[in-house]
């Protein structure tokens, strides 16, 4: 018997044909294509009749099946459906397997009574909560009168207003884990330019620690820029190669601080035709080069039309233990005067020196705008932090987007078409108020 077998199984696959797999108009179902063309039915009367046999194989990032299922689904049509079918393909939407983790769906069928087969595959990205490209999800917070966070919210407490209208909503915690989280694309972009110090100093054990091993549906990006941006690696759980990408960041050679355009050159980085929560964070002192070719403004639309909520890290120097009094000023030299009284400082010198000193006025005004922008990109849905360069500081920051992450919600709806501006808001205020919850969303 088991010879046997084994001779058949170049027959099968022989017999295999490919099986389109894709993600169905309604959230949470996947849709088989089957060609009509090769459907192998028998005769019965006036109609044609066959079954389909299909077994769903959801697969892990290791290789092995987390979840399978099988079903036969009867088929009856009538001689002008058969040869209708000659031309075009047979659509069969059914519910979509819900598992944490999983990344791929393996689905294969078979055709009675001739037993033809087919097979396909379909990408899970990691995640399974599955929602159409016509939903859009509103990441956002509740913040108590207390400092804590609210973790109890209801989808009745909430509105969500397109154009000031209320629409439907679904509510659901990012941080609540099971076979339905929300998944999370998370990009840490480094300036490394002249003005930097050394934010780089962290391993493979912030990322697992501070983030992976709490949350199996988070994914992690690593860029840095200087006078190019550079992308070490794309979004991913491998905790290697995240050890490698941030080991490579202090190779960039400290040179400019090209901010805004960097940020948003990252932003296109994400997937966009993905549903997940976008959160780029920014490593910065906020001193954006005066060449720059973008700004905060543009930066800002374009973090909202991507759903990207920007978390700004303004990086400060640290301060030392203990501050010394500054040294008195030197005593000024005398003014030499004329006769009458009046400096005989040249004229064309003084006016040098006043030119010089409203430079550096104006210096100082246009760096102080740079890193009140830089701060205030948080309006894009995420918060501004600070941190003091060290190596023990990334941690604190993981810890902090991580305590973000647990206590934030998701509100997802079916956006009218056109560009629509997004607001969720609490309908009781004394419950908390609102951080985040803002989006432009185009259909």
């Amino acid at each position: 018997m088991r010879a046997g077998l084994l001779l058949l199984v170049p027959v099968l696959l022989a017999q295999t044909l490919p099986l389109d797999v894709r993600r169905g108009e309604r959230e949470g179902t996947v849709v088989f294509a089957v060609p009509g063309a090769s459907l192998p039915l028998v005769q019965e009367g006036a109609d044609w009749v066959g079954q389909l046999e299909m077994v769903y194989r959801v697969m892990g990032a290791d290789g092995q099946v987390m979840d399978q299922a099988a079903e036969t689904v009867p088929l009856r049509v009538t001689a002008a459906q058969k040869a209708a079918m000659a031309s075009q393909a047979v659509r069969i939407a059914r519910p979509l397997p819900a598992v944490a983790g999983a990344v791929e769906l393996r689905v294969a069928m078979t055709v009675r009574p001739a037993g033809t087969q087919f097979a396909g595959t379909m990408a899970l990205g990691g995640a399974t909560f599955q929602v159409d490209t016509n939903v859009a999800l509103v990441p956002f917070q509740v913040e108590k009168s207390t400092g804590s966070f609210l973790t109890d919210l209801r989808a009745e407490e909430i509105r969500l207003l397109e154009d000031g209208v209320a629409r439907e909503v679904a509510l659901q915690m990012v941080g609540r884990q099971g076979p339905a989280a929300v998944p999370v694309d998370i990009t840490l972009l480094h300036d490394r330019s002249g003005s930097m110090g050394d934010t780089s100093a962290y391993n493979a054990e912030v990322f697992r620690k501070g983030l992976l091993d709490e949350f199996p549906n988070v994914r992690i990006a690593i860029y840095g820029f200087s006078d190019d941006l550079v992308r070490f690696t794309p979004h991913t759980r491998d905790v290697e190669a995240l050890n490698r990408a941030s080991a490579l960041v202090a190779s960039i050679a400290p040179r400019s601080t090209p901010l805004f355009s960097s940020i948003s050159r990252t932003i296109g980085g994400f997937d966009l035709g993905r549903a997940a929560v976008r959160i780029l964070i920014v490593l910065s002192d906020g001193k954006a080069s005066r060449a720059d070719s973008d700004s905060f403004a543009s930066v800002l639309q374009t973090a909202r039309r991507a759903g990207v909520a920007i978390y700004p890290v303004l990086v400060a120097t640290p301060m030392p233990a203990k501050v010394s009094p500054p040294p008195p000023p030197p005593p000024r030299p005398p003014v030499p005067r004329n006769k009458k009284g009046e400096p005989a400082t040249p004229v064309n010198q003084t006016a040098d020196v006043e030119m010089r000193r409203m430079q550096q006025a104006q210096g100082t005004a246009a760096l102080s705008e740079s890193v009140a922008d830089y701060g205030r990109l948080a309006r894009s849905g995420g918060m501004l932090l600070t941190l003091v360069p060290s190596g023990n500081s990334l941690p604190g920051l993981f810890a902090e987007i991580a305590k973000t992450l647990r206590y934030s919600y998701v509100a997802s709806y079916r956006p009218s078409k056109g560009t629509r501006e997004v607001k969720v808001e609490m309908v009781y205020k004394k419950r908390g108020k609102v951080i985040g919850g803002v989006r432009t969303v185009v259909r």
